[in-house]
């Protein structure tokens, strides 16, 4: 190699670090040829080497690994269609989608005409809003390239199925497809789909679903599909026997996730509900993980567990419009944060006791984020029974103040502290302590004291003088403790309970009362309507019969309140619930069965017949108010044949 003439010349002027450099880079070039040699791309034999590993390491969910091995390949080829294709299923099946789009994009450069990667690349934008219109167009092509491919005609109908007004167009696609393949999984599957939609259309759709799983039990998508089709329409066991089956097969299945934790939500269960559905956002999900349908089911969970501020930010990210329950959840939320007063009446009618007709108003407001207070004020007229005799009416005043408190997910406390008084009559004090703590999802811990009047007569309630001597104002003085525990794969739920304490008043022995009760439960229907059945028991045990007037006995066992020394009853009994969007809400409930009660004039062995009977509602006329009824009968216990009536208005600020 010649040099040019001046050369050394223009070395001299220029900085000493420049010349060297200068002087450095002919030998660079003289070497490159040699370096390059060393550098040169892979053999066709290494390349079909590194795709088969690749292929391998994504069969088995290695995907990071096969992601790197695709890389590496392009690397040397970034015009290699075969690895650009299936690093983009890859990329697909790993949940990074996202990351797939210029990896097609190229590819569509290099094979304008490939109906496969037309339609790969129509479907992934149709998964954005914003390129929505764009993959609508590419699935439209992919169908023009090849007619007769049932796959790409359910690809086309599915994203325009999407858009209410374009459903009709999207099912001729889907029966065009069918009568192309009718057996074809891919067309059958997002056909039903659709169909679940509508209630018109859910018998298709549920043919549609068995019929692609009568083909291919292990079609996760179908077995998805139907567990939300069996939702909708009341048979949730059914669906979450397809949600864990399709679990089974993908632990990832975005659908199946998010549609167990909608049932488990309906049943209060929001913090099982909230783990399955951060499962469903985890970055394997086979699906955007910002789904806005598990955006919107896990942020009902949180306003469940009282986390508004949570629920709050994930419903900013979920769409404006098409998604009705995003107001439902607000509004919901806006509720447990709001302020409110209620006002309510209630009156209790049997034939003896007393009868109150009673008064309620109350003011609510939270305190902080977790917390509640409640004030409230009570005034209630007793009106005088046939039975006992020397009865008369008297009234009474409560003030009281409620603490609600969620201090975890798990754990919820309950305080009230009150006054009643009873002009003529010295004052009471009354007050309860409840904690439930939910050991699992499915197990539920509770324990409590509660102080409160026993208003079954007018020595019970208020208390009287007797020969000059302040006698009753009974107070039951009751701690409890027990369980529940719901199976809700298979709809069982048992509860059990114990309590003991004393019931005290003035100038009385103190009388013990211990008891325990219990139930058996099985749901039969999970929604619309909500049905269930159930076994209940209850068993209780006072010291000694009290159910006297002062003067009868002595006067410290006169406390005139019902206290069986033995009292067990057993019955079936039924609820039925139904609501209505967020605007009503109803249920009915009863019970039949037998009580045998021991006292000073009826032996244990005498069965007698026992009876509930109780219904109510919930009516949201608008956003700020509720309305509240309810009505109970009640043949069972210190309750014979006794009515009672509640109404209420609750107004939120």
């Amino acid at each position: 190699m010649k040099l040019p003439a001046n050369i050394f010349a223009t070395l001299r002027r220029m900085p000493a670090c420049s010349w060297q450099l200068a002087l450095v880079l002919p030998a660079l070039f003289l070497l490159a040829p040699s370096a390059l040699a060393g550098q040169q791309a892979p053999s066709p034999d290494e390349v079909s080497t590194q795709l088969v590993q690749a292929r391998a390491q994504a069969s088995t969910h290695h995907y990071d690994r096969a992601i790197e091995l695709y890389r590496s390949v392009l690397a040397g080829d970034p015009d290699n269609r075969q690895a650009l294709s299936e690093l983009a299923d890859t990329l697909e099946t790993a949940g990074r989608w996202h990351e797939a789009l210029p990896l097609l994009q190229h590819l569509l450069a290099l094979q304008p005409e490939s109906a496969r990667t037309v339609f790969q690349l129509g479907r992934m934008e149709s998964w954005s809003g914003d390129t929505r219109a764009d993959g609508l167009a590419l699935l439209r092509r992919a169908t023009e390239l090849e007619a007769q491919r049932a796959e790409y005609l359910a690809g086309y109908a599915e994203v325009l199925s999407w858009e209410g007004s374009k459903r009709s167009e999207a099912a001729a696609l889907f029966e065009r497809a069918l009568a192309l393949d009718a057996r074809n999984e891919a067309v059958l599957v997002p056909y039903a789909e659709m169909l679940s939609w509508s209630g018109v259309t859910r018998p298709r759709a549920r043919t549609l679903f068995d019929q692609a799983l009568a083909q291919n039990p292990r079609n996760a998508r179908a077995l998805a599909g139907r567990g939300l089709l069996n939702s909708w329409t009341g048979r949730t066991r059914e669906a979450l026997a397809d949600y864990d089956a399709a679990l089974a097969l993908d632990p990832s299945n975005a659908v199946a996730l998010r549609g167990k934790a909608e049932i488990l939500n309906w049943r209060g269960q929001h913090l099982e509900a909230r783990d399955l559905l951060d499962r469903s956002r985890d970055p394997a999900a086979r699906t955007a993980g910002e789904d806005p349908r598990t955006l919107l089911e896990l942020a009902r969970a949180n306003a469940g567990l009282g986390r508004y501020r949570d629920a709050l930010a994930l419903l900013d990210q979920v769409p404006s419009t098409g998604f009705p329950e995003a107001a439902e959840i607000r509004s919901n939320i806006s509720r447990g944060q709001a302020t409110f007063i209620e006002l309510g009446f209630g009156v209790r009618h049997s034939s003896g006791g007393v009868n109150p007709f009673r008064l309620e108003a109350a003011v609510s407001t939270p305190v902080g984020a977790a917390n509640r207070i409640t004030l409230l004020y009570r005034p209630t007229f007793f009106q005088a029974g046939r039975q006992p005799p020397q009865q008369r009416d008297f009234n009474s005043n409560y003030f009281g103040a409620i603490f609600d408190s969620q201090p975890s997910d798990r754990l919820t406390l309950s305080a009230e502290l009150g006054g009643e008084t009873y002009p003529g009559a010295p004052s009471s004090i009354d007050g309860a302590f409840e904690a439930s703590y939910n050991l699992q999802p499915s197990l539920r811990l509770a324990a409590g004291f509660r102080r409160q009047s026993v208003d079954d007569t007018l020595v019970a309630a208020r208390g009287d003088n007797f020969g000059g001597v302040f006698i009753g104002q009974v107070r039951s003085n009751l701690a409890s403790a027990g369980f529940q525990y719901g199976n809700f794969d298979h709809g069982y739920d048992v509860a059990l309970t114990y309590t003991d304490g004393i019931y005290t008043g003035h100038n009385l022995d103190s009388n013990r009362r211990w008891g325990v009760n219990g139930s058996v439960g099985k749901t039969l229907h999970g929604d619309h309507p909500y049905f269930r059945v159930a076994y209940n028991f209850i068993y209780l045990s006072f010291a000694h019969d009290a159910n006297f007037q002062p003067g009868v006995v002595p006067n410290r066992l006169a406390g005139g309140y019902f206290s069986p020394s033995s009292f067990l009853a057993n019955s079936g009994s039924a609820r039925v619930a139904y609501h209505w969007h967020q605007v009503f809400e109803w249920y009915a409930e009863g019970s039949l069965g037998a009580q045998n009660v021991e006292t000073t004039f009826s032996r244990f062995g005498n069965a007698q017949f026992a009876s509930t009977f109780g219904t109510g509602f919930l009516w949201r006329p608008d956003q700020r108010d509720e309305i509240r009824g309810a009505y109970e009968y009640l043949d069972i216990f210190n309750a014979f044949r006794r009515h009672i009536f509640r109404i209420g208005w609750r107004h939120y600020f």
